[in-house]
């Protein structure tokens, strides 16, 4: 579950959620969360992936931009959380496999996402045509990706979602 609150954090935790994605901003489509919102999450009983997204708009990061991320990455493993939701595109809306790769290998220097089990690898933030960049995805190492397919609602996306679901695995590194 989605939430930017504390409102939203004991909402998630009463409604049965299994986990949290934690950001700010939901009316924009997320945003990094203030580092006090950070901690109350992390003091709770929800395992939580903090989104690492630095100001709105697309995922095409500028050299700043790239440093924030790291930092919001390294905070996210100091208070203890169970991952990271990253996203990086190009220009023409692909994704941007290296800065994809690079924020991977510094989750797992830094701790974050447990590097040991695949279900907690980074989750990629919906920046792209889906089926095409399903493949591109797995070659960097995510194996969860987080979207609704474009519609405000996800049931409005379930038809191309359900293509993703049924299409053979591709081969995910080691």
């Amino acid at each position: 579950m989605c939430v930017d609150s504390v409102a939203g954090l004991v909402a998630a935790t009463q409604g049965g959620a299994d986990r949290i994605e934690l950001c700010a901003a939901l009316g924009i489509g997320g945003l990094t969360p203030p580092e006090s919102l950070i901690r109350a999450a992390a003091a709770g009983t929800l395992p939580v992936h903090l989104l690492c997204r630095p100001r709105e708009g697309d995922f095409i990061a500028s050299t700043a931009e790239r440093a924030l991320v790291a930092d919001d990455i390294r905070l996210a493993a100091e208070a203890g959380l169970a991952g990271v939701v990253i996203g990086a595109s190009e220009a023409d809306r692909r994704l941007n496999q290296a800065t994809l790769a690079e924020r991977i290998a510094h989750a797992c220097t830094c701790g974050t996402d447990r590097t040991a089990a695949d279900a907690q690898r980074p989750s990629l933030r919906p920046v792209f045509d889906l089926v095409e960049a399903l493949e591109q995805a797995v070659a960097v190492g995510l194996n969860r990706m987080l979207t609704s397919e474009g519609p405000m609602q996800a049931i409005d996306g379930a038809a191309p979602l359900i293509v993703l679901h049924h299409k053979p695995p591709a081969t995910s590194p080691s």
